[in-house]
């Protein structure tokens, strides 16, 4: 039982890690290179998506960890 929660809390800090990449590709790259190309509006909201998922993700095998 004790590697089940191991493997819970990789998990979680794993998919932390993939959200603060889609946020640094989605919110923080965009201030630094400024565009207003259709595209890459669309590719900076996928990225918000991208993070919210991956988050999402983490809440629910911490979740599954403490419960």
């Amino acid at each position: 039982m004790a590697k089940l929660g191991m493997n819970n809390k990789i998990y979680t800090e794993f998919f932390t890690n993939v959200a603060v990449a889609w946020f640094a590709a989605g919110i923080i790259g965009p201030i630094f290179s400024p565009s207003r190309e259709l595209i890459r509006i669309i590719g900076s909201l996928i990225a918000v998506f991208g993070c919210l998922v991956s988050l999402r993700l983490a809440i629910g095998y911490q979740g599954r960890r403490n419960g």
